[in-house]
């Protein structure tokens, strides 16, 4: 199956978004990779992915 050549179509298919920060960022804590996560699923991203395991969990929908 091809993907849709229609840019609106594409955009049906849900979005997943990285939800990150580096060592030394002030959003470097779970809390705020957890109210991101939490953002980007309310706002109707198809899931999240996190970059470092112990904050992972939270990215699940």
């Amino acid at each position: 199956m091809s993907a849709p050549t229609d840019p609106l179509a594409r955009l049906a298919s849900p979005l997943i978004v990285s939800v990150q920060a580096d060592d030394g960022s002030p959003l470097r804590d779970t809390a705020h990779i957890v109210a991101l996560a939490r953002a980007a699923l309310l706002g109707g991203a198809g899931g999240c992915g996190c970059a470092r395991p112990r904050t992972s969990a939270p990215c699940a929908p």
